[in-house]
């Protein structure tokens, strides 16, 4: 063995686990995220604070959810979920009271098609709301992952700073606008719903099996389209 080929076989050596790990889908187990509250955003935020986010993949299926408490009795939670398969996304809360539970009994449903129109028509709307993607600040190993920390302009003057990976795809976009514009599945991110500014970071990534029942929505759940909430919310005005 020459010394240009001892060189290739230490480098393959030194390089081949990242490669192997860069190369390995996140085909199935969960990624827990911890929230931190950065500043209220309106004089009158929403009760419910978001506490963790729990993303569950299985295949082509995930299942995410936000855990909420209210900042007035940090025993009333919540659970807002959303499950996407091959159809679309169904989402319902799930509560800690014994009465709101008892009537929550349903399941908005939303088609890719309609989740796309929904989007484009609110970035038409906001285009200020939408932050837009830098340059790359840093190249990082995160979670295992190889991720970069990016810069993140939302109008003129706000300027922050995201981790993404192009690694796995989780679809967080779906309910946090923010990172639609981000060049990969956000490990780290902030994001100005209800109220809060939060930052969500990804704190441990868990490969390993997952029920198929976290991706089946409970069958005495009255599923909801689209249309069918609009009216029920026409009918209420």
């Amino acid at each position: 063995m020459n010394s240009i080929q001892k060189t290739l076989f230490w480098l393959l050596i030194i390089f081949l686990p990242f490669s192997l790990q860069a190369q390995s889908p996140f085909r199935e187990g969960l990624i827990t995220y911890r929230t931190d509250t950065v500043r209220r955003l309106e004089r009158q935020p929403a009760a419910y604070i978001p506490a963790q986010l729990v993303v569950y993949r299985k295949g082509g299926s995930t299942r995410l959810e936000v855990w909420q408490v209210n900042r007035w009795n940090p025993a009333d939670t919540q659970r807002e979920i959303h499950v996407r398969n091959q159809e679309g996304t169904y989402t319902w809360i799930e509560y800690s009271d014994s009465l709101r539970a008892a009537h929550s009994n349903l399941v908005l449903f939303v088609r890719y098609e309609e989740e796309k129109q929904l989007q484009q028509a609110q970035a038409l709307a906001q285009p200020e709301k939408r932050p837009q993607a830098g340059k790359i600040l840093q190249r990082v190993q995160w979670l295992g992952l190889p991720a970069e920390r990016i810069a993140v302009a939302k109008g003129t003057n706000e300027q922050s700073e995201a981790v993404v990976t192009k690694a796995i795809d989780l679809s967080l976009g779906a309910i946090f606008p923010a990172v639609l514009s981000l060049p990969g599945t956000p490990l780290q991110f902030t994001d100005g719903e209800r109220g809060w500014l939060i930052q969500y970071t990804a704190k441990k990534l868990h490969p390993q099996p997952v029920s198929d029942k976290l991706f089946v929505v409970d069958p005495s759940l009255k599923v909801m389209s689209l249309t069918e909430s609009r009216q029920m919310i026409s009918d209420f005005d």
